[in-house]
């Protein structure tokens, strides 16, 4: 569909449960409202980079700032 599979499937599914839960006209159409729009932001990112989300998971594991070491047997 455009965009990365995980994530398009989590707003597939999102916009499901809104659907099912409420089951009347507002809601399906807020549902389908909402899948629109991440279905195309999805697109968007998946254009800019295939695999940002996985960019994204793994940036967010570095630490802020590295100290400068010479050699890991060094005595502090």
């Amino acid at each position: 569909m455009g965009g990365e599979r995980e994530l398009v499937l989590t707003a597939l599914i999102f916009a499901a449960m809104l659907i099912v839960v409420a089951l009347n006209w507002v809601a399906f159409l807020a549902g389908l409202t909402v899948y629109s729009v991440a279905l195309y932001g999805l697109r968007l990112m998946a254009e800019a980079d295939p695999m940002m989300s996985k960019v994204y998971q793994r940036h967010l594991r570095y630490v802020e700032y590295y100290p400068a070491h010479s050699t890991p047997f060094r005595v502090e």
